[in-house]
């Protein structure tokens, strides 16, 4: 139902601000993620924090759309019925705001209420567990609903197109290239008992994650848990692994016309072979640092020969992230200057690319990204709320949890030659596509 947008750290995560602001170092600040020993759940996150009014509890299932065996986007569909069966009798909490979201590796529920209200919350947040009593035609009419949402996030937003395009191509054969909300055609037949069938596989207590944070306290959660009417359970907690990705090379470009698109633009999308990475959380973060070089205007970066100097893109944009321990996902999206051809900027990329590659980033283009990175960290004025969002992003991508103070001792050993050597495996052989998008002519 909510769609999750995911930015690298430090700015924006899963769609919440965080405001910076210059203060004293958070290392002398302890974690405030505190995890708690309770064995029905597969794990449960407490962040306390007595300067909240509300209480934020998610209750994330680290299965998604990549473990759907049915048609494309059930897992969405799955996600309603659960909801509309959960909140159908009541309301919740004081602040009255609750919601779901489906990723392609997981499905989340929650709920915003007050410390009087979080008994009865959670309570009612754990009939997420429980099997649909819903109404058959309420059911059914639950995918027009859907086809609505596919109207207004996908057929009339060209960026969905295109990157589901890009994904199917990219992804081939791999369940990284499925879609979280399906095409008209899968939504219009599916199958509600496929959708209780998934409910039952994916929705169990074993494999919850509860993640509560504001005003309480731990004695106050341990007394929660144990006044819950918890049902009883045999198998263990599935162990979900981050899907397998195609390993051969490919080297293909498009030219495609998509309706609704304002600018022409190119997209540049290459699944780079990294060496192998024990923790991807921890390389991210050095990740980070070198796509910050790299988006910068500074020496080594592609602004200055993109924009600056040449006035060949009006706009682009830089994002890399960690798929699993050696596969990094790099996308690159620009627009046109006035006068430019797609295929004049096209060049261009490439030649900003390969020089920045062939050439590796300065020491004081380095140096001074670093800086900016660590001032960053150490100026969250909210720490509670970094964190809280930290972790749910972590849960919902299947991905470790990395503190703040680690995230800035990572950031502050991470040396020129560490960013420079990963930067050397962006022009090795991959799975690479360009795509060139022109509007549609009406």
């Amino acid at each position: 139902m909510k769609k999750i947008i995911i930015f690298s750290v430090g700015l924006i995560i899963s769609g919440s601000l965080v405001f910076l602001a210059m203060r004293d170092p958070v290392l002398d600040m302890p974690d405030p993620v505190v995890r708690i020993n309770f064995p029905s759940f597969k794990a449960v996150y407490l962040i306390p924090n007595s300067t909240s009014d509300r209480v934020d509890t998610h209750l994330i299932f680290q299965n998604g759309e990549a473990d759907n065996p049915y048609n494309e986007g059930l897992m969405h569909y799955v996600e309603h019925l659960t909801w509309l069966n959960a909140t159908q009798d009541s309301d919740f909490g004081d602040l009255g705001h609750s919601n779901a979201f489906t990723t392609l590796l997981s499905v989340a529920y929650f709920v915003t209420g007050t410390k009087d209200s979080f008994q009865s919350d959670l309570n009612q947040l754990l009939k997420v567990l429980e099997p649909f009593s819903l109404n058959q035609q309420f059911m059914e009419e639950e995918r027009k609903i859907i086809l609505r949402e596919y109207d207004y996030s996908a057929r009339e937003n060209p960026h969905f197109s295109m990157d589901a395009s890009l994904d199917k191509l990219l992804f081939q054969g791999s369940v990284r290239g499925r879609s979280i909300l399906g095409a008209p055609r899968d939504i219009e037949e599916f199958s509600i008992q496929d959708a209780k069938a998934l409910h039952s596989a994916t929705h169990r207590l074993q494999d919850a994650v509860l993640v509560i944070s504001g005003p309480i306290n731990k004695t106050r959660l341990d007394a929660a848990l144990a006044d819950l009417s918890l049902p009883a359970f045999s198998a263990k907690s599935h162990d979900t692994e981050v899907p397998s990705l195609p390993k051969d090379v490919m080297n293909t470009e498009q030219d495609v016309s998509i309706d609704h698109l304002v600018s022409p633009r190119i997209i540049f999308r290459k699944l780079v072979s990294a060496p192998f990475c024990p923790e991807p959380s921890i390389c991210q973060i050095k990740l980070d640092l070198l796509i910050s070089c790299l988006d910068s205007g500074l020496p080594g970066g592609l602004a200055g020969p993109l924009r600056f100097d040449s006035f060949t893109a009006r706009h682009f944009s830089l994002h890399a992230n960690y798929l699993d321990r050696t596969t990094i996902d790099v996308q690159f999206s620009a627009e046109p200057d006035t006068g430019v051809s797609l295929l004049y900027l096209q060049q261009a990329f490439h030649t900003a690319w390969r020089h920045a590659i062939e050439q590796g980033i300065p020491e004081d283009s380095f140096q001074r990204i670093k800086s900016r990175y660590i001032a960053g960290v150490d100026g969250i004025i909210d720490p509670h709320t970094y964190a809280r969002e930290k972790l749910i992003q972590a849960l919902i991508e299947r991905q470790t949890y990395i503190p703040l103070e680690i995230e800035r001792l990572i950031a502050s050993e991470t040396t020129l030659e560490d960013i420079n050597s990963l930067l050397k495996h962006f022009d090795q052989p991959g799975r690479q596509i360009i795509l060139r998008a022109t509007p549609s002519k009406e």
